[in-house]
């Protein structure tokens, strides 16, 4: 079989000649051809797991989409790559150390990657796992953050919730900027997701990112806020709660 004779490293450079020649080739009927080849490369490389010639993909992808926006954007879905993101990470997490050219992959598909990686958060069960998904998010750098803000400012309620608990370990003012907006319009289901989620987070200062959100979280979800906060250790959070403890006149806090 051709396909299972080429190795990690010979499938990346056939799929980097078959982007080139996408770039350039005019002729619709060879331009359908190589695009067919291209598209087979790219789901051997996917069911072998093969994470350099994936990244190579995503580089050929976004060379041809310079030239050619509209053949990219046909290949895009063909390939699949960023559909079988949730595959491949739940391969790598099982893997001693996770694959160096699966984070490559991530890295050339930061939107897709951090949508997955906070689902994953999200649905995390076990600390080590949630640990795991801030590090990989970490991989992803400057544009990864750019992508985990743009999801807390406008995603979906249930989108935007999956966030919090990455923002909460990798960019505090961001999420202390952002989230209070979004809370106002949530309902209490998503209150409590958003402590829960800030909960299995795990930062060291998650007391005291809660203790700036009791002012908007929803009456009935702030006592689990509330103990969430003593159950972080986070002493510094003394003052405030004994000054909110005191007696005072309802209308001013409540």
């Amino acid at each position: 079989d051709l396909y299972a004779a080429l190795g990690d490293k010979s499938m990346s450079l056939a799929l980097h000649k078959l982007g080139e020649a996408l770039s350039k080739e005019h002729d619709s009927e060879l331009q359908s051809l190589i695009g067919a080849a291209f598209v087979r490369l790219s789901s051997e490389a996917s069911n072998r797991k093969q994470y350099g010639a994936l990244a190579a993909v995503c580089d050929a992808l976004d060379a041809i989409g310079k030239q050619r926006p509209v053949l990219a954007n046909d290949l895009r879905p063909r390939v699949g790559v960023e559909n079988r993101l949730p595959e491949f990470l739940e391969a790598g997490m099982r893997q001693p150390k996770f694959p160096l050219d699966l984070i490559q992959v991530l890295r050339r598909t930061p939107q897709a990657s951090i949508e997955h990686l906070s689902d994953r958060f999200f649905r995390s069960m076990r600390r080590e796992e949630c640990d795991q998904m801030v590090d990989l998010a970490r991989e992803l750098g400057p544009t990864g953050m750019l992508e985990l803000r743009e999801l807390l400012r406008n995603g979906q309620p249930r989108q935007a919730a999956s966030v919090v608990g990455l923002l909460s370990r990798i960019d505090v003012p961001s999420l202390l900027e952002l989230l209070p907006l979004r809370l106002k319009d949530w309902t209490r289901f998503y209150h409590d997701v958003v402590v829960r989620q800030i909960a299995y987070g795990a930062a060291d200062d998650r007391g005291r990112t809660l203790l700036e959100l009791l002012e908007v979280l929803d009456p009935l979800v702030i006592p689990q806020a509330l103990d969430e906060i003593g159950m972080s250790g986070d002493r510094t959070a003394i003052p405030p709660l004994m000054v909110m403890a005191e007696s005072g006149e309802a209308k001013e806090r409540s």
